[in-house]
């Protein structure tokens, strides 16, 4: 048991051992905080005889509190059970399930992810004739996020004059409500109503923060107001754990907050800081380069990364005349990697954007190298899937929201005019949608044979919930037959706008229900949470492939390695990004907007260990006609241009 601090370097261990007070880690890029996180949550375990479901770690994403797990549980084996380890989302859930009642709301709430929520904008927007080309969903959702994420006080967004505060207010009340109607919640509500319980209700704030004797945040550059509120009030009688790298904030446009590590120490001014200088994983040429680029940010934690690794080759700059040639170079390259035995996956090109790789994925089918672009869209987020799990929350916990989602897929002819009528009909009853159809079909305003398709969806509906309820078949054969019924398989494949890979999708989907219902998992209560975890998991289902090159952006890279890293297209403009400057103005380039970019580099040249390739073009500009430029961080990096090849 004693073996795991043995790996530990002198840094790591102090971080580890230190238990009298606030601990503050700053953890570069390849330090090894993972390891570092998972042996503090040992050293408690083992040597202080703290219980594990007194330990609360709160991560970002599923895979990091899923690989935190596994490791601790590789060690420690039933030691470690009990163990909460969620990412914020999913722990809000887990804490209103139990305490939302509070504010009179149903602790059976369903999750609005972003497609529902733009379902109920779209709506909002129509019923009041409002213009949605100039509210469009991107503005009012930015609106709707930076409001809740401010504790619900109006924050001054850039408008520009065609645009009216007024009106964002308007949509915003009209959404919670329909959101509340339909007792739906979304990601910030998730936080935001947390944050609301703990703070205004004593008991509840008391009894939870006695239940935790440490709590760790990992990744806490990335943490907005909110979530920091939630911690605090968590950790007042726990040794409070944050770890995180200010280098490595590239996520202030969905609501970071990089002041919240920087000035940790003004809230706990007993906080003990220590730096995870040492870094496993790049060379020390590569890290010299990284190192020289972020130096150049002033409102940073000073740290000067440094290895044992090798010196290591050069990192290799190129420049071309054009994308094309770019990609023909960098195809022909990983070509030669892979004959000299390089695994493929342990190459990646990576970019600042997506619409820059084409001329890559040209060149590579061209030279028949497998490949993967790496999009970002989660498993539950693919249309199929969505889909099965809103019949599957349809036939357990009805809304009418969900009705008015489900009740012409497949196509029964209900288009959004009949199913006004419906809900026109329903609201001058005074009754729900689910009432209507339940109680009063006879009357709908729809002809006949309509009727008679929405009384056959509803007693399918009505006859799986009574299978599910009464436990009498497992779950995936009573949802499978439920499709089946609805002619549900065959409306998919006639369809267009599903993926080839769609049924197949739904089979993995059918396999998840089955491990949790072998598991002994078996009351509806159970699989209701389960839908919700699937709700939160936005994660990538995205793996890196062990028989393909990868592609992806920079942001999609965060948290991984490469052996070869090509990063492509760095030109300025692109890399960093035309947003984040003024051309004209050069002391502009000390921005905010200017400093994440710079952030965002690091953060590509650090996922590689042994080679490091970068390239630009020299091609006219599509807005301006004029040769690009390349990008001003390569100077910064102290790298010299090569000459055209």
């Amino acid at each position: 048991m004693n073996n795991y601090l043995l790996p530990l370097n002198k840094d790591q261990y102090e971080a580890v051992t230190y238990i009298d007070g606030p601990l503050k880690i700053i953890a570069g890029a390849g330090s090894g905080k993972t390891k570092t996180l998972t042996t503090k949550i040992m050293y408690h375990i083992d040597k202080l005889n703290t219980k594990p479901w007194n330990i609360l770690g709160l991560t970002f994403t599923n895979k990091a509190a899923r690989e935190m797990k596994e490791r601790i549980d590789s060690e420690l084996g039933q030691a470690s059970e009990g163990l909460t380890l969620k990412t914020f989302h999913s722990f809000a859930t887990y804490f209103l399930r139990r305490e939302i009642e509070t504010l009179g709301l149903s602790k059976n709430f369903q999750i609005a992810d972003e497609s529902d929520s733009k379902s109920i904008l779209n709506k909002i927007l129509k019923q009041n004739d409002i213009d949605s080309e100039k509210y469009t969903f991107f503005k009012i959702k930015e609106y709707i996020n930076q409001k809740k994420q401010n504790f619900y006080f109006n924050k001054a967004m850039k408008l520009t004059p065609n645009l009216k505060v007024e009106t964002f207010e308007f949509i915003f009340d009209q959404y919670q409500n329909e959101t509340r109607k339909n007792n739906l919640i979304d990601f910030d509500d998730l936080l935001f109503l947390t944050y609301s319980i703990l703070k205004n209700y004593e008991e509840i704030e008391d009894r939870w923060s006695n239940k935790f004797k440490l709590i760790l945040v990992d990744e806490f550059q990335d943490t907005d107001n909110v979530q920091y509120e939630i911690v605090k009030l968590l950790s007042k009688k726990s040794q409070l754990v944050i770890v995180g790298d200010p280098d490595q904030t590239i996520y202030t446009w969905r609501g970071a907050k990089l002041d919240i590590i920087m000035n940790f120490e003004n809230d706990f001014p007993n906080a003990k800081i220590v730096i995870l200088k040492q870094n496993y994983r790049s060379t020390k040429t590569i890290l010299f380069h990284a190192n020289s680029l972020i130096k150049k940010n002033s409102y940073r934690i000073e740290k000067s990364l440094y290895t044992e690794n090798e010196e290591g080759s050069d990192v290799e700059l190129r420049k071309f005349k054009d994308s094309y040639e770019e990609a023909r170079y960098v195809a022909r390259e990983i070509k030669y990697l892979l004959r000299s035995g390089v695994a493929a996956q342990e190459i990646v090109i990576l970019y600042r954007a997506h619409y820059v790789s084409k001329p890559f994925e040209d060149n590579l089918r061209f030279l028949q190298i497998p490949y993967s672009v790496y999009s970002g869209i989660q498993f539950y987020a693919r249309k199929e899937i969505k889909e099965v799990i809103s019949f599957l929350n349809l036939i357990l916990n009805p809304s009418d929201f969900l009705w008015n989602s489900m009740i012409n897929i497949p196509n029964r002819g209900i288009g959004d005019i009949t199913l006004e009528k419906i809900n026109k009909f329903a609201q001058e009853k005074r009754i729900s949608l689910q009432e209507a159809i339940d109680n009063h079909l006879s009357d709908l305003p729809v002809s006949g044979s309509l009727q008679e398709k929405i009384e056959s969806l509803r007693n399918t509906i009505k006859q799986a919930r009574e299978k599910f309820f009464n436990n009498v078949e497992t779950w995936s054969l009573i949802l499978n037959n439920f499709l089946v019924a609805i002619d549900y398989y065959h409306f998919i494949k006639e369809s267009k706008v599903y993926s080839s890979e769609a049924i197949e999708n739904i089979r993995t989907f059918f396999e998840g229900l089955d491990n949790i219902y072998k598991e002994g998992i078996s009351k509806v209560d159970d699989l209701i949470q389960y839908l919700t975890e699937t709700a939160l998991n936005t994660d990538s289902d995205e793996k890196v492939e062990t028989q393909k090159i990868s592609l992806m952006t920079v942001h999609s890279a965060k948290g991984l390695e490469f052996s070869h890293v090509f990063l492509v297209t760095f030109n300025q403009g692109i890399f960093p990004s035309f947003r984040s400057y003024t051309e004209d103005k050069i002391e502009n380039f000390d921005t905010p907007q200017m400093a994440e970019e710079r952030r965002l580099a690091y953060v590509a040249t650090t996922r590689a260990k042994k080679a490091l390739y970068i390239s630009y073009n020299t091609e006219l500009s599509f807005s301006n006609k004029r040769p690009k430029k390349k990008s001003m961080f390569i100077k910064e990096m102290n790298l010299e241009s090569g000459g055209y090849l």
